[in-house]
């Protein structure tokens, strides 16, 4: 029996929505979860997955988790992020904002073991660690060229509706001008006709 073929399958940035200014900190906590590739049963790759010799894969699925609280506090990671079926919700779910360092700070110590805080530029915080993680280039990262990308397309949308709607206008002028032309030849040829 074969699996389905990945490479087909979207990967889970594909389908972030993140709030502005949160991308950084989004991406340290997704990391190579960004990558990973979006199916709907994992069980229907368990043959693929066991046969991997080398290299590395990292699925998720589209079930909904049993304890997922359906009120995210304004509070948490999940909060900035939309889209991907729920599939970031294990990882985002126990991570909550804080807006600087002094803030990141003052929740640590009531944290709970299965909860960090992180802020806007991505320092990350557990009741025992620190994560630091900065790219070289501040527009490296993932989501910021996705934003990017899809900032880019929408404008090129508007421009080649912009040039559709230049060629139409171009196009009813110059049918405009060439019936001005010939209803000026018709009135020229009636006038000759007349002075004969």
């Amino acid at each position: 029996m074969g699996s389905p073929r990945l490479g087909s399958a979207p990967r889970l940035a594909n389908d972030l929505s993140v709030d502005s200014g949160w991308e950084t900190a989004v991406e340290t906590v997704l990391g190579d979860f960004l990558q990973a590739v979006c199916v709907d049963k994992i069980e229907a790759y368990a043959e693929s997955i066991a046969a991997i010799s080398a290299g590395s894969v990292l699925l998720l699925d589209g079930a909904v988790l049993n304890d997922a609280d359906a009120n995210t506090s304004p509070n948490q990671l999940l909060a900035k992020v939309s889209g991907a079926d729920h599939r970031a919700e294990a990882v985002l779910a126990g991570v909550l904002t804080a807006e600087n360092l002094e803030e990141a700070l003052a929740l640590r110590p009531s944290l709970a073991a299965h909860q960090s805080v992180i802020g806007q530029d991505g320092l990350w915080f557990g009741p025992n660690w620190v994560r630091v993680a900065r790219e070289v280039d501040a527009s490296a990262g993932v989501l910021l060229r996705k934003r990017d990308l899809d900032e880019t397309n929408t404008q090129l949308a508007a421009l080649r509706d912009e040039v559709e709607t230049l060629l139409e206008q171009q196009e009813s002028k110059q049918q405009a001008c060439l019936l001005y032309h010939t209803n000026a030849a018709d009135d020229k040829t009636g006038a000759d006709a007349r002075v004969r």
